[in-house]
């Protein structure tokens, strides 16, 4: 809804543009009318209009003296000016202080018309680039409650979604994650068209967890809106792909207040509740409650066993048992990484061989990596058959330092094609935790990160010789096939977006 104020000392002529200002669009919302300056200044201070329409030459205080003072409130209004044949000056005024939009005397409908249809539209453009804005800040700090009014004060309740493709990424910005940016903001928008209430406002915002996507709906009061049954036809759409997508969905917000704890509360929540290999729904308000034991299993006791022994076979064989348990039951993440972290905390703390500080890491990297059982199983196989194969032992840096310098040498020449941690993997036949960990601890940057700071180093050179180039040609050389998540991650490495760097390019070659 649009907030309009008009002003005019002449109470036939404020009626006149009142009726063609209703008759413009039920959109519009006349919240008051002033015969002069100061009664207008009062009424802009309790209603804050979007648009004001006023009289140029008025008692008490006339246009261009409440124009004035109105610019002082630093608000966003935006103005028509309303004059005569004779007052050409005073409008010329009026343009000088940033005013565009003026009217001839008497107001003709469709000239209005066309004033306020592009006001409108502007103003609606502004304010969901300002809603945008605030809600990003609200996802990340507390924000004064008083700042909300102007921008969310036809809503009354609100929901936040929250959407993750593939398994839990433990860190942010992790580029190795085989399921970052798996949809997009504009994806999300596209989706819920046809699903909502125009009077429904949504917005998708990136986090920092590149795999991650978070969602707000601002409902406005006397709007029916289902959201379990909207999340689930997003959910319906998502779910498409080839590996599992886990949404949650937040209570009832009333206070704007609430939203970043909100969203505090809902990656928690996805951290703990996430299923391993399986799409799923998850209602804040309905979370199930984490279990795990400590006491180990059956299988897992013949596990740790088959390993004191040295019993290759029989390892293999529980460790299938494992992974076909661990499934019927639905793990979530979280459980069964710690289940894994148990059995290989016993194995490392009962071997003299094996000298490990960070394979609680190692686990959540194997299981980030994969998205299902079957992935699951054979990376794990690899990891543990390297304990059997003393594959750790120092006989083996020199292979896997020239493995190294060969997935470098790799990377470089291969930058702009689609590459991910498994595809390297396979290619020099080495499980993808025990490379991006040897990769790591030669390099001092994971694989992945290697290929990330390759491609932004790559694009800055093309920038700088040819600042005209355009940034969807950069991304697609590069790697990236969309230019949106070129500039997402160009932005996250170098914390200027494209456009930013090529203007500071510009302007310092206009300097030299």
């Amino acid at each position: 809804m649009i907030k309009v104020l008009i002003v005019e000392d002449k109470p036939p002529i404020l009626w006149s543009i009142k009726q063609k200002v209703q008759n413009f669009s039920s959109d519009i919302l006349i919240t008051g009318e002033a015969f002069n300056g100061i009664e207008a200044l009062e009424s802009i201070k309790e209603n804050q209009p979007d648009i004001i329409i006023t009289d140029i030459r008025m008692p008490i205080m006339d246009g261009l003296e409440m124009i004035t003072e109105v610019l002082k409130m630093d608000i966003n209004v935006k103005f028509i000016i309303i004059s005569g044949h004779d007052e050409f000056e005073y409008a010329r005024q009026a343009m000088k202080l940033g005013v565009n939009e003026y009217l001839l005397k008497p107001v003709d409908q469709n000239e209005l018309d066309k004033i306020l249809h592009k006001l409108t539209s502007d103003i609606y453009r502004q304010k969901n680039t300002n809603r945008q804005k605030l809600i990003y800040d609200m996802l990340n700090k507390d924000i004064p409650s008083k700042i909300f009014s102007y921008y969310f004060n036809v809503y009354n309740r609100y929901y936040l979604v929250l959407f993750c493709g593939g398994s839990y990424s433990h860190y942010p910005l992790n580029y190795s994650h085989p399921h970052n940016f798996f949809v997009s903001e504009e994806e999300l928008q596209h989706l819920t068209k046809g699903i909502l209430h125009p009077s429904i406002f949504f917005w998708p915002i990136a986090t920092s967890k590149l795999n991650e996507m978070i969602g707000i709906f601002c409902v406005p009061e006397n709007i029916s809106f289902d959201p379990q049954k909207t999340v689930q036809l997003l959910f319906n759409e998502l779910d498409k792909q080839d590996f599992p997508i886990t949404v949650l969905l937040s209570k009832t917000i009333t206070k704007l207040e609430d939203i970043s704890k909100t969203a505090s509360s809902l990656s928690k929540s996805l951290r703990k509740n996430t299923l391993f290999g399986y799409s799923s729904i998850i209602l804040e308000e309905q979370a199930p409650t984490s279990f795990c034991t400590d006491k180990v299993t059956d299988i897992e006791h013949n596990l740790i066993l088959s390993y004191k022994k040295k019993d290759r076979t029989t390892f293999i064989d529980e460790l299938s048992k494992f992974i076909d348990s661990s499934s019927n039951l639905h793990y979530t993440q979280t459980r069964l990484e710690s289940r894994l972290k148990k059995i290989l905390g016993i194995m490392v703390d009962s071997s003299k061989d094996l000298h490990m500080d960070n394979y609680q890491l190692d686990i959540e990297e194997i299981v980030m990596f994969n998205d299902n059982y079957c992935k699951l199983h054979t990376n794990l196989d690899n990891y543990f058959n390297s304990f059997f194969e003393n594959q750790m032992k120092q006989s083996t840096n020199k292979a896997i330092h020239e493995i190294v310098e060969q997935i470098e040498t790799y990377i470089k020449k291969h930058y702009s094609e689609q590459i991910t941690i498994n595809d390297i993997s396979t290619m020099f036949s080495v499980d993808p935790c025990y490379l991006s960990k040897s990769f790591k601890q030669y390099k001092k940057i994971s694989p992945m990160n290697y290929l990330t700071q390759t491609r932004i180093d790559v694009a800055k050179d093309l920038m700088k010789k040819d600042p005209s180039m355009k940034l969807k040609e950069i991304a697609e050389i590069v790697g990236y096939s969309n230019q949106y998540y070129f500039s997402r991650i160009f932005k996250s490495v170098t914390n200027l977006s494209p456009s930013a760097f090529k203007d500071n390019l510009i302007k310092e070659q206009s300097v030299n």
